[in-house]
């Protein structure tokens, strides 16, 4: 029996991108047995568009939050969830899209990994005009078993952004109605981090979403300093562990953790960046033009 499928979509304020969003999604194959829109009260077009789509497209009209930005997704997921009946939940920004087959490629490795709680993949990354300007791939997030891979190295960025993660619902039943306190993290960040304690985690080598890289994007406006947000998700994971009686990782014992510390300590902004450019140039012509034509 096929499992049922929920696509959730945060927006505030998308109203350039929601269309292609959601046009996106809708012309799947299969379709999706549901789209839930969680609008945080945006004060754009956004909600002209959305009506558009009604009543093929759920949307929950919610009034802006008064938290942060962290803090008022989270919001929103929360009641885009509770409203939504999945049994395999994808997440979607309303900046960002899907690629074509993306939600029959999932469920398919979702059937294939019986104890998967999550499945991911990379992305094209698009401008705000759609143009395709690079691929989000790193190797860390392909392990095949992610949560060996976290103690040996005391690693936990093994997650791909909000649009490539889709959720079993019985994870999210656990994480859900949201009581854990964030700590600065994107609740994106919060649910895939911890994934592993509950499953196992599934990662595609193509990839089957767009992030949109845009003027207005939040990690554009505020990039994100990569040694400190590591170091949040590693206090997170921690903090989790404790709380739900794992082992919690032991940073200061791998000789992996020193050379990430000191790197990052000389170097907090570059060397990342560069090591995902050279990812990039290293692909063939050939193999740029098959990942970037998917979005077409």
């Amino acid at each position: 029996m096929r499992p049922r499928t929920s696509v959730l979509v945060c927006n505030y304020n998308n109203g350039p991108f929601i269309h292609e969003c959601l046009a996106s999604v809708l012309a799947q194959s299969p379709s999706p047995d549901e789209i839930i829109v969680a609008d945080d009260g945006s004060t754009d077009d956004s909600l002209v568009t959305l009506s558009r789509f009604e009543p093929r497209v759920t949307v929950l009209r919610m009034e802006h939050g008064s938290g942060t930005k962290i803090q008022n997704q989270a919001r929103v997921l929360q009641a885009a969830f509770e409203n939504c009946t999945g049994d395999i939940v994808f997440l979607l920004d309303g900046d960002d899209s899907f690629l074509p087959g993306k939600i029959e490629a999932y469920v398919k490795a979702f059937a294939a990994n019986p104890r998967a709680v999550m499945v991911q993949a990379p992305m094209v990354l698009i401008d705000g005009d759609g143009r395709g300007i690079g691929l989000d791939i790193d190797a860390k997030r392909h392990w095949r078993d992610p949560l060996a891979e976290m103690y040996r190295r005391q690693e936990v960025n093994i997650h791909y952004a909000t649009s490539a993660l889709a959720f079993r619902r019985t994870y999210l039943e656990q994480r859900f109605p949201w009581v854990d306190d964030l700590h600065g993290l994107a609740i994106d960040t919060a649910l895939a981090i911890v994934a592993p304690l509950h499953g196992t985690v599934f990662t595609m080598d193509e990839p089957f979403s767009s992030w949109r890289r845009h003027d207005n994007a939040a990690t554009v406006i505020e990039p994100v300093h990569f040694f400190g947000e590591t170091e949040k998700k590693r206090d997170y994971f921690n903090r989790y562990c404790r709380t739900h009686s794992f082992r919690p990782l032991r940073r200061w014992s791998s000789p992996r953790y020193w050379v990430f510390w000191m790197r990052n300590r000389l170097l907090p902004k570059t060397l990342p960046q560069w090591a995902r450019q050279l990812r990039w140039f290293f692909l063939s012509d050939a193999q740029r033009q098959a990942l970037l034509r998917k979005q077409e």
